[in-house]
């Protein structure tokens, strides 16, 4: 799952010395035809957020600090880690507009069908990419999915379905936009990398729901690539409950370590 579509719940504005109050996300994903299931929780308070991933292929914790502006990657096998800072964001912007200017040239050289295959592979989320607007419809009313009841909507680019969403009204899971205000944080972090997250992190949001023709927030989601599904996810449980500070800090022990992108760009440049 796209880690901006299990982004989308935020924080209770309530903070003590060592326990916060906060919000307690557990969701569910599936990849079709991979026989891949994998669960996600998330801890989130006022400027900070955590995810934990497990399943078949992953066992990896994500932490955003808004408070430090800093994102950090941990990986529990390995027991290490790597951040990203804002600095590290504009770096990396940098490297893969070199690296989508590299694969453009190396294109023109293509027989065309290879050249037409090479451009929808390549990532419409990359800073100098093209990003295709999703056009959302509103599919039917009153759609139960779990406990919720739900407005079904499905996104199309290009005539070819995008996505799914089955949405519920805030009043159903006792929050409201007012909650939003990590996830504007991590917006600001990342926007210089990618709109396409940006736009996702904010979820739920008046100018979100505005711009994409939808109402709620999402409990059910299903995604295509050229139409066929690729996965699915679902939100599980959702509660309010305190957190201990310790949850938003690095595991003791753990080693840092080279982001991927500076280790692939050592390998290139030795």
């Amino acid at each position: 799952m796209k880690i901006y579509m299990s982004v989308f719940i935020t924080v209770l504005l309530l903070l003590s010395v060592s326990v916060q109050a906060g919000i307690v996300v557990k969701m569910s994903q599936e990849t079709e035809g991979m026989n891949i299931q994998s669960q996600q929780t998330m801890f989130i308070d006022k400027d900070r957020l955590r995810m934990e991933m497990s399943g078949q292929e992953e066992n990896q914790t994500i932490i955003f600090r808004g408070d430090k502006n800093v994102f950090w990657v941990i990986d529990n096998e390995k027991k290490s880690y790597f951040e990203m800072t804002e600095d590290d964001i504009v770096k990396l912007k940098s490297q893969m507009e070199n690296m989508q200017k590299m694969m453009k040239e190396q294109m023109k050289n293509m027989p065309e069908e290879q050249r037409k295959m090479m451009e929808k592979m390549m990532p419409t989320s990359m800073p100098s990419g093209e990003k295709e607007k999703t056009t959302y419809t509103k599919k039917a009313s009153g759609v139960k999915v779990g406990k919720w009841t739900t407005t079904h909507y499905e996104g199309t680019i290009k005539g070819k379905k995008s996505d799914e969403l089955w949405t519920v009204d805030w009043s159903q899971v006792g929050f409201d936009r007012a909650d939003f205000v990590v996830m504007t944080k991590m917006a600001d972090f990342f926007s210089a990398l990618s709109q396409e997250a940006t736009d996702f992190m904010q979820v739920g949001s008046e100018e979100w729901e505005k711009e994409m023709g939808i109402s709620g927030m999402p409990v059910r989601w299903v995604d295509y690539m050229n139409g066929d599904k690729t996965s699915e996810g679902s939100l599980q449980d959702i509660s309010k409950k305190d957190l201990d500070a310790s949850l938003f800090e690095l595991p003791t022990g753990f080693s840092k370590d080279q982001s991927p992108w500076d280790k692939q760009s050592k390998e290139m440049n030795p």
